[in-house]
């Protein structure tokens, strides 16, 4: 073939190639959603009805309000509408939410998932199937236990947030970072569950009045969980307070663990990180010193002895001096020294107490029965099939060291 002959042939499959290819791309993907017509979910609620029934509340993102000028702030109107649908199942009420809304759910930035207690009490296997095998929910959605219904944490507000999901998620953000709350994924939580010797640990949320989340006088002594709506001033706004945690037994949910309980737990089982920690003055003096912990290191090693299971846990601290009274005129390393031997006490005292509720719940938030399955499988062959008696004859010994590595710009409280 001549070559300009040749040349032609090349130059006209070219252009072939090219109108085919330009017509593909101005194509689009055949499977485009269009966002105009998705209901974008941002939060997501489920409760058990008397009946059986699952009720699903979802916050769904109002385009026109996000897009309104100026930042979030007092006052701001929510930018989420409250839908909600039922069903027998979690699919079913996810089907008949596209009726209610009108568009299709689109789940792919879904932030949390709240479940209400009755539905958590229970059992969640059946209902986190559902959200496993859809391909739009992410693994990485929070997941929290309402202290009463998912369905009223839906509809509280946020004075900085025009999303209150994602000023929830914001919430349990900061209580990580302290260690007052763990951080429970959808995909942690199935893998606790497959896990032998580990139960999960869900962060509890609980609905309050605004005087309480500010911590007013008369409030601030009061738990969430004794908070009741019947007390607030009528018409008052309500927040979350997320605090806590829910302890589960399998994947039924069984009790509830104070902050310092869920502290505890969280460092034993080696995932805390910082948090404040006062420890009391003598009884009736007011003078209670304020440290930081920085970090903790736990080693938990279990033996048997007299035919029961004896766990000893390690625990170093490294913490900062964040508040100091005043005191009798002693040296520095004086005062760290007694800080330091005080603070010991008081984790030791909280690792102890945390031990004692996961015994009366018979549940192991803890992993420790994890870690004689890897490291003693032979000893734990023999308590596989009733763990939770076992754990609950444990004896638990606790050993804290603690040091003060940091004392600020102050180097002793005024005298």
């Amino acid at each position: 073939m001549p070559g300009a002959a040749r040349a032609g042939v090349v130059r006209a499959a070219a252009l072939a190639l090219a109108v085919v290819l330009a017509t593909t791309l101005l194509a689009g993907c055949w499977d485009r959603r269009e966002i105009d017509r998705l209901a974008i979910v941002v939060g997501v609620g489920l409760d058990r009805q008397p009946d059986g029934s699952l009720l699903l509340v979802t916050q769904i993102v109002k385009p026109a309000a996000v897009k309104a000028e100026g930042a979030a702030g007092m006052g701001s109107p929510r930018a989420v509408s409250l839908v909600s649908s039922t069903g027998t199942s979690v699919a079913a009420a996810a089907r008949a939410l596209t009726q209610v809304a009108g568009r299709r759910p689109f789940w792919g930035h879904a932030r949390i998932l709240v479940v209400g207690e009755d539905l958590a009490r229970a059992g969640l296997a059946d209902v986190m199937d559902w959200f496993f095998r859809e391909r739009e929910p992410r693994p990485h959605t929070r997941l929290l236990v309402a202290r009463g219904r998912a369905a009223d944490l839906m509809a509280a507000e946020s004075d900085l947030e025009k999303l209150p999901a994602i000023a929830l998620d914001n919430v349990l953000e900061l209580q990580l970072t302290t260690t007052l709350a763990p951080d429970m994924t959808l995909h942690r939580f199935l893998r606790n569950l497959t896990t032998p010797g580990k139960d999960p640990l869900v962060a509890a949320v609980a609905i309050v009045s605004k005087t309480a989340q500010a911590g007013l006088p008369g409030m601030e002594t009061r738990p969430p969980e004794t908070q009741e709506p019947a007390t607030e001033k009528e018409g008052e706004p309500r927040r979350f307070d997320v605090r806590g945690s829910a302890v589960f037994k399998d994947d039924r949910l069984v009790g509830w663990m104070d902050a310092e309980e869920t502290r505890a737990t969280l460092w034993l089982a080696g995932s805390g990180g910082r948090a404040t920690v006062v420890i009391p003055g003598p009884p009736g003096s007011g003078r209670n010193s304020t440290v930081e912990v920085l970090g903790t290191n736990s080693k938990v090693k279990a033996d048997e002895e007299g035919g029961r299971l004896v766990f000893t846990v390690s625990l170093e601290c490294r913490a900062a001096l964040a508040e100091q009274p005043r005191g009798p005129e002693t040296t520095l390393r004086a005062t760290l020294e007694d800080v330091e031997r005080k603070l010991e006490s008081v984790l030791a005292a909280d690792i102890i107490a945390a031990f004692r509720t996961a015994q009366s719940l018979g549940a192991d938030p803890f992993g420790l029965g994890f870690v004689l399955y890897t490291r003693q499988p032979k000893l734990w062959k023999g308590y596989e099939d009733s763990w939770s008696d076992a754990l609950g004859s444990a004896e638990i010994r606790v050993s804290v060291k603690a040091r003060i590595v940091r004392t600020g710009l102050s180097l002793k409280a005024p005298q």
